[in-house]
């Protein structure tokens, strides 16, 4: 078998040679970069917007006037109905409340105490009720409608039952309790929250 000899000068040269072509070959990849900017950024969030309306009123608005109920039959209530719009961008979990603050202003007569006075909603596309009253909503604060969130842009319809952000309202006051002749309850506010 020969023998193969490399001169130790060419080989230097084979050598030199390799690291100049990869250092050649990095400059010339960083010479190749490009960059973009996505530039002046901003971001603004979502807005929850919750409107409400009832058969009365027709208008979507902040705030609706109360019901008047007159000559209610205690034990067999009156219902009523109210619709909600979302008009935000985010989906909506739906409450209700009596504000605190009005405690003091609300009156009351022909019966002892306000756990007479029974509040249902139910949510007409699930079909589900959530029952509480006058005193729970003053003292716990807020309690979950039913029928989950009600999506952006979604709006309750009149001329639509079932649809989603129709909602029927049950006002009675507890038979049992009625200790005179003649009983009401007034000057009170349900509030209606949406939250994220």
């Amino acid at each position: 078998m020969k023998k193969i000899s490399i001169n130790p000068a060419a080989r230097a040269f084979v050598v030199f040679g390799a690291v100049v072509a990869m250092v050649a070959g990095v400059s010339y990849a960083a010479y190749l970069n490009n960059q973009v900017t996505l530039a002046d950024s901003r971001m603004s969030s979502a807005t929850a917007s919750l409107k409400i309306r009832t058969q009365e009123t027709r208008r979507w608005s902040d705030e609706v006037s109360g019901f008047r109920i007159k000559n209610l039959v205690p034990g067999t209530g009156e219902t009523r109905h109210i619709y909600f719009k979302n008009a935000g961008g985010v989906p909506l979990h739906l409450s209700v409340d009596i504000p605190r603050w009005q405690k003091h202003d609300i009156w009351y007569y022909g019966f002892d105490d306000l756990r007479s006075v029974i509040i249902r909603v139910k949510g007409d596309k699930c079909g589900q009720t959530v029952s509480t009253n006058m005193a729970q909503l003053l003292q716990r604060g807020t309690i979950a409608l039913p029928c989950g969130t009600l999506a952006p842009k979604i709006e309750g319809d009149p001329s639509s039952p079932g649809h989603a952000g129709n909602y029927t309202i049950f006002f009675d006051i507890d038979s049992n309790a009625i200790t005179g002749s003649k009983a009401g309850v007034g000057k009170f506010d349900l509030e209606f929250t949406g939250e994220q």
